[in-house]
């Protein structure tokens, strides 16, 4: 017995319905003016027919299982189109294997036709395998969130007090903390304190806006005059614009020598601060406060919110020589890390696509388990018309270096 009527025979309703298809064809007898094949499709959205014959000429498509009524002597025309996800397994003219003889476009030409047959067309479903590449693009969408490394060199001005200038370094981890070295950064006519300690912030997304909080306590001298300086702000609904279109003509740029700028990171923000200064030969203290100042400053940075993943889909055989999809991911984080997720089995739906959750991946540098990083893909489908598979939807939804945010994956796809 061959290997594909094994297949047929180990399949009970497909073999019901070809045993009574057979009956019928064979209890007729075999000579009359017109022949009745049966033609069956399965399963039903898998693929169609498209059928012509000569006696009586005419020509129609099967979209669902069928018969085709064909005089004798008639030549029928047949071509097993595959509806879009699906692909061609085989075609079954009675109990033979006729998928060899068909041509490039599925096609064969049946007849002289002289006897009913009965002819089984079986489609499958495609799971689309993939290699693609997703990144933050330079203009990102309305409503799409921002994650940034906001380690770096910032120089700009302080919208506090007399408005000075600053130039200043800051270090995050992957919780999205970010320490202020005193003894790295400078505000102009102010000298810090050896013994200060790093003024703490964090940046966190806030209705898919970057959200800074700092607070902190210097100890140092001012203009020539010791005293201390504590406090705490907030920036709030962040917006990056080009470098080009923020800076002012009154903004007194970095030495010739220092590094190009890359970004502004808050050239436009809402600022709310609660500072305390203290003059330490006068006692005297003074509160400076606002609840929602509106900035639009040019903080220039070597800061970046670049980052990208390569999803990698893969079919192939399990320990149980079962065909299985593999997927796994490698993000590059906006610092330059990058965090490995391992292979997982997927399953894939024409209705809802893949649905891939990468968490705990390994940070290459550190070699360590980034538990706070997360990538989650949903919806990811694709249209398979032709070959390879393209994607045509999809939503991301990232988690990492103390931000999230939701994208659509088109968005993001490098073509």
């Amino acid at each position: 017995m061959s290997n594909v009527i094994q297949t047929i025979l180990f399949k009970p309703a497909m073999m019901k319905n070809i045993l009574l298809l057979l009956l019928l064809t064979f209890s007729t007898g075999a000579f009359c003016a017109n022949i009745t094949w049966a033609i069956v499709i399965n399963p039903a959205g898998g693929g169609s027919v498209v059928w012509q014959t000569t006696q009586p000429v005419n020509s129609g498509t099967l979209s669902k299982s069928g018969s085709l009524t064909i005089a004798e002597g008639a030549y029928v025309d047949l071509t097993f189109q595959v509806n879009d996800g699906f692909k061609l397994e085989r075609v079954i003219k009675n109990l033979d294997d006729w998928t060899p003889w068909l041509d490039s476009n599925h096609h064969y030409q049946f007849g002289p036709v002289s006897k009913r047959h009965v002819i089984v067309a079986t489609f499958s479903q495609i799971n689309p395998e993939a290699s693609l590449t997703f990144e933050s693009p330079a203009v990102l969408p309305e409503g799409v969130a921002p994650v940034y490394d906001a380690t770096g060199h910032y120089s700009g001005v302080i919208p506090v007090g007399s408005h000075r200038h600053f130039d200043a370094y800051a270090a995050m981890d992957e919780t999205g903390k970010i320490d202020v070295l005193p003894n790295l950064s400078s505000l102009d006519g102010y000298t810090s304190d050896p013994s200060n300690k790093p003024v703490a912030a964090t940046l966190k997304t806030v209705n898919d806006k970057p959200e800074v909080k700092v607070s902190g306590k210097l100890v140092g001298t001012r203009d020539g005059v010791a005293g201390d300086v504590a406090g705490s702000g907030t920036l709030s609904e962040i917006q990056a614009i080009p470098l080009e279109n923020t800076l002012n003509p009154s903004f007194q740029a970095l030495p010739a020598e220092s590094a190009a700028p890359e970004q502004v990171l808050n050239a436009e923000g809402i600022a709310s601060y609660n500072v305390k200064l203290k003059n330490n030969q006068t006692g005297i203290k003074l509160s400076l406060r606002d609840k929602a100042l509106a900035v639009n400053l040019p903080v220039t940075t070597d800061a970046t919110r670049e980052w990208s993943v390569n999803v990698d889909l893969q079919e192939r055989l399990d320990a149980k020589n079962k065909t299985r999809v593999y997927a796994k991911a490698l993000l590059s984080l906006p610092n330059g890390e990058q965090v490995s997720f391992p292979e997982r089995i997927v399953k894939y739906s024409r209705k809802s696509g893949y649905t891939l959750s990468f968490v705990r991946g390994t940070n290459l540098t550190s070699q360590k388990v980034d538990k706070k990083t997360k990538l989650t893909i949903k919806k990811m489908l694709f249209s398979c018309n032709t070959s390879p598979c393209t994607l045509s939807d999809g939503e991301m939804q990232y988690s990492f270096l103390g931000q999230k945010g939701k994208a659509e994956l088109l968005d993001f796809m490098v073509r």
